[in-house]
């Protein structure tokens, strides 16, 4: 568990930031459970962690710590049991697009294990996913869990039920495949994950107000100037 490896007072800061930032939370949902952009979690692990980010390249990881490839994952908690996106492949769709859907799968599969492979190779990483979910109470939980290639030779269930979807599993994952967004979902069981971390997030009633009193007593009148009155 590479979490458990960081000095706590990075593990501290690193709660003490997600809690600060979902404090926020109404400025972009009504939702009753906290909110963090995913890309805003990315960057705060990679500042208290001191991680080297990964987000903008092309391969699986989103930081690399410690000789680890961190896959960041912020979502709901909901049942525990949730699909989330885990690839896109609109560049490759042709190499998929008019096969057989138990060949596409594989195509799929071989893709997905490809980018994983580079991003080891590339980066010298094993890979692990970093997940970061909320409830309902204002509860923000962190878990981990591997993050593994799929097992082409024991891909099974493969389902096309919906025209758009494609479901199958190897055994050890869940995935389904949304054909028309050429993207890779897979069930992340929270039941089978580390929880390294938890930490409670007070979301402000009116977090504007906050941000209005922080502009006028830390930033001061320079942050924007003054609105001309209309005549």
């Amino acid at each position: 568990m590479i979490y458990m490896n960081q000095p706590e007072e990075s593990r501290n800061a690193y709660l003490n930031t997600l809690s600060s930032v979902a404090c926020l939370s109404k400025i972009f949902s009504e939702n009753t459970a906290p909110y963090l952009p995913y890309r805003a979690v990315e960057n705060i692990y990679c500042k208290d962690f001191n991680a080297t980010n990964l987000g903008r390249s092309d391969c699986s990881a989103d930081a690399s710590l410690d000789g680890i490839g961190v896959g960041i994952k912020t979502f709901l908690h909901k049942n525990g049991k949730s699909f989330e996106k885990i690839a896109e492949f609109n560049k490759d769709s042709h190499l998929y697009r008019n096969l057989p859907i138990k060949e596409a799968v594989y195509k799929i599969a071989e893709l997905r294990n490809a980018r994983i492979e580079l991003t080891m190779n590339t980066y010298g990483l094993a890979e692990i996913y970093h997940c970061v979910t909320r409830k309902a109470d204002g509860s923000i939980h962190v878990y981990e869990l591997p993050m593994e290639k799929i097992d082409i030779a024991h891909i099974k269930n493969i389902n096309n039920d919906k025209p758009s979807i494609v479901t199958f599993d190897d055994g050890i994952n869940e995935y389904n495949f949304k054909l028309t967004k050429s993207t890779l979902y897979r069930r992340f069981n929270l039941e089978d994950a580390y929880l390294v971390a938890s930490v409670t997030a007070t979301i402000l009633d009116d977090p504007y107000a906050l941000l209005n009193n922080f502009s006028s007593t830390v930033v001061g009148q320079a942050i924007a100037p003054p609105v001309a009155e209309l005549e």
